[in-house]
C-alpha cells in the first residue's frame, strides 16, 4: 500500500504484484493564504484525512489490515512542521514548500555568505525560500512557544513524511518513533550529501539545534508498525519524497534516465547513479533513494518549475476563463501554429508563470507572472495554449541545463523523457513537449508514479518483490509514446520567442536599466508628439486667420 501526502490531496492506494492499482481513496486538502507569499495548511488535516481514506478504502471494499503487506509513504518535500513531542500537537500551520516568507531571511543570509551557493558544495541546494532550513529560522523567530520547547527540548521537527511517521508509529502515551528518509532530509539544506548525516556547520548556519532533528533512514527500512488507526498491525517499511517516488515508480534506474512529474508544479528528475553532481547550471543535486544502509545512495539532478498545472487552475479559477483542465486543452488544440511554415515566434501569446518567482535554472524571487504578446487578435483558445506551453517551455530549458550539468559523464544520452502527473491527461501537452524538445516522451499506461515508487520501496523491503528487475518485469511495457513533428529548426526558434518573455518577467537586476531606457524613450516620444501637436494647432490656427482675412478682402 502507498499512502500519498501531496500538497492539494491524500490518497491511499494499494498495489498488487504487477504494479497495478487495486483499490484507491482520495481526499482533498485546504491550503490557506495568509499573506501575499505564504501558504500554509493544517499538519493535523493531513493526517485525519489519511485516516479517513484508510479506512473508506477498508470499508467500501470489504477488506482488512491484515491483507495489507506493508505500506510506504510519499509526500509533498520541504513543507515544514514543528511540533510539541509531548502533545504531539503542531505549534503552527504546515509552512507547505511554495511559501515565500523567507525571503527576507535567504537575502540577508546570501549577504552574509556572499553568494547564494555558498553551501551547495554540502547540501546540493542554493539558497531559496523553497527549502526547510529558512522555513524552520522563521518559526523560531516568529512563534513565541518555539523557542521555549526547544530550550526544553521538547520540540521536534519533521517534513511531512516524518510527521506521518511520528502518529503513526505512536502516540503521546507510548515512545514516538522520530524518522526522515534520506530523499527527504536531502531537501532541509541541512544534510551532508556526502555523509548522509545532519551537518554541524549548515545548521548553525541557521541557527537551527541539532536536537529538534529526526533519526535520517535509508528509503526502504522497517520503520516499524503501526499502532493505531484503520491500518494498526501493518509495518511500514518504505519512505520517499514524491519526486523521487516518481522517478523510482518510473523505474529511471539507470545514469540518464529521466522523468518528468506535471502536477501542481512540475518536476524534472534525472539519474546520476552513484555520481554526486554539483550542478553549475541552477540545478539542484539531490539523493533520490537508498534502498538498503549497506547501499551507496543513488543521487540526481532535478529542476523545479513552480507553477504548471496551477496555471491551468489559475485560467479556471481567478480569471473564469475556463472550466476545467479538459477545456484547456481543447482550446489549446485549436490554435496549433507550431507546423506553419510562416509562423513568427515574436507574433504569438506567451505566459510566463512566474507568480511567486522562478525556480530553476534561473532562481529569480523578484520574476513575475507575465502574459505578453497580446493583440486585438489575441483569442481565449492562444492564452490557453501559452498556459500548456509554459510548462513545456520550462522543461526544455531544465533538460538543457542537465545535457551542460552531465557532459563528462559517460551513458547521459537523454534519449527519451518519461511523464506522469495529473497534466499528462492532456494529449496535447505531451505533443507540444515532444516537439520542443526534439524527442520522445513516454506516458506509461499507469500515471500514480509516485504513489507506485513508494509502494516499491515498501515492496523490496517487506519481499513483495525481490528487486528492481523483478518489479520491471512484473509491470512489463505498457505505455504510449509522443514522437516530435517540427523540425530541429523550428523548436529552437520557438526558444527565441519564449527567451524574451521570460527576459520582461524580471524586474530587478539589469531590467531597471531597461525600464528606464525605455521610459527614456517613451517621454522623447511624448515630447515629439506634443511638439507635433503643438505645430499642428498653430497651422490650423494661422490656416483659419488666413481664410477670415481673405474673406474680409474680398
Amino acid at each position: 500500500a502507498s499512502i500519498d501526502a501531496g500538497t492539494s490531496s491524500v490518497r491511499v492506494i494499494l498495489f498488487n504484484k504487477n504494479a497495478e492499482i487495486a483499490f484507491s481513496e482520495q481526499k482533498e486538502l485546504k491550503l490557506e493564504a495568509p499573506r501575499s507569499g505564504w501558504v500554509e495548511q493544517s499538519a493535523q488535516e493531513i493526517y485525519d484525512k489519511i485516516t479517513q481514506c484508510m479506512q473508506t478504502l477498508l470499508d467500501k471494499n470489504k477488506l482488512s489490515a491484515s491483507q495489507i503487506k506493508s505500506v510506504g509513504i510519499t509526500n509533498q518535500r520541504e513543507t515544514t512542521i514543528l511540533w510539541d513531542a509531548v502533545t504531539s500537537e503542531p505549534v503552527h500551520n504546515a509552512i507547505v514548500w511554495q511559501d515565500t516568507r523567507t525571503s527576507d531571511i535567504v537575502h540577508a543570509l546570501t549577504q552574509k555568505l556572499g553568494s547564494k551557493d555558498a553551501l551547495r558544495e554540502k547540501c546540493g541546494l542554493p539558497l531559496s525560500p523553497y527549502f526547510s532550513a529558512t522555513k524552520i529560522k522563521w518559526l523560531y523567530d516568529n512563534v513565541d512557544k518555539v523557542a521555549s520547547l526547544s530550550a526544553k527540548k521538547q520540540l521536534k521537527f519533521g517534513t511531512v513524511d516524518c510527521w506521518l511517521l511520528w502518529k503513526l508509529l505512536g502516540n503521546a502515551s507510548t515512545s514516538q518513533q522520530h524518522f526522515i528518509d534520506v530523499s527527504n532530509a536531502s531537501r532541509t539544506m541541512l544534510m551532508n550529501l556526502q555523509t548522509l548525516d545532519w551537518d554541524a556547520s549548515l545548521c548553525d548556519t541557521f541557527d537551527i539545534p541539532t536536537h529538534i532533528l529526526p533519526e535520517i533512514k535509508p528509503s526502504s527500512f522497517a520503520f516499524g508498525s503501526i499502532t493505531n488507526g484503520p491500518f494498526k498491525g501493518v509495518p511500514i517499511t518504505g519512505c520517499l519524497g514524491d519526486q523521487q517516488a516518481a522517478t523510482l515508480g518510473q523505474l529511471c534506474i539507470h545514469p540518464g534516465d529521466a522523468k518528468n512529474t506535471y502536477g501542481t508544479g512540475a518536476f524534472l528528475v534525472c539519474n546520476t547513479g552513484h555520481t554526486l553532481v554539483h550542478s553549475q547550471h541552477g540545478l539542484l543535486t539531490t539523493v533520490l533513494w537508498q534502498l538498503d544502509s549497506a547501499q551507496p545512495a543513488v543521487y540526481g539532478l532535478e529542476g523545479s518549475v513552480a507553477v504548471a498545472g496551477q496555471a491551468v487552475q489559475f485560467l479556471r479559477d481567478n480569471l473564469g476563463m475556463i472550466a476545467s483542465a479538459t477545456e484547456c486543452s481543447q482550446l489549446a488544440a485549436q490554435c496549433d501554429d507550431l507546423k506553419d511554415e510562416d509562423m513568427n515566434v515574436h507574433d504569438r501569446v506567451y505566459f510566463v508563470t512566474a507568480f511567486s518567482g522562478l525556480y530553476s535554472p534561473y532562481w529569480r524571487n523578484d520574476a513575475r507572472g507575465l502574459l505578453y504578446g497580446l493583440t486585438m487578435h489575441t483569442q481565449k483558445k492562444m492564452v490557453c495554449r501559452a498556459a500548456l506551453e509554459a510548462t513545456c517551455f520550462r522543461t526544455c530549458e531544465i533538460l538543457e541545463a542537465m545535457k551542460q550539468d552531465t557532459s563528462t559523464l559517460p551513458d547521459m544520452k537523454f534519449v527519451s523523457l518519461k511523464v506522469d502527473g495529473g497534466m499528462t491527461q492532456s494529449d496535447v501537452l505531451l505533443q507540444i513537449q515532444a516537439d520542443l524538445l526534439q524527442i520522445p516522451v513516454i506516458r506509461p499506461m499507469m500515471v500514480e508514479t509516485t504513489a507506485l515508487g513508494a509502494a516499491i520501496a515498501a515492496g523490496l523491503k517487506c519481499g513483495f518483490w525481490e528487486s528492481l528487475q523483478h518489479v520491471q518485469h512484473c509491470m512489463g511495457a505498457k505505455r504510449m509514446e509522443f514522437e516530435p513533428t517540427i523540425t530541429a529548426t523550428k523548436a529552437k526558434r520557438l526558444q527565441i520567442g519564449w527567451k524574451d518573455a521570460i527576459q520582461r518577467s524580471f524586474r530587478n537586476n539589469g531590467r531597471d536599466s531597461i525600464v528606464v531606457i525605455k521610459d527614456v524613450e517613451s517621454e522623447r516620444g511624448a515630447l515629439n508628439g506634443n511638439l507635433l501637436l503643438a505645430m499642428c494647432v498653430m497651422v490650423l490656427t494661422l490656416t483659419m486667420c488666413w481664410n477670415r482675412n481673405s474673406r474680409n478682402d474680398k
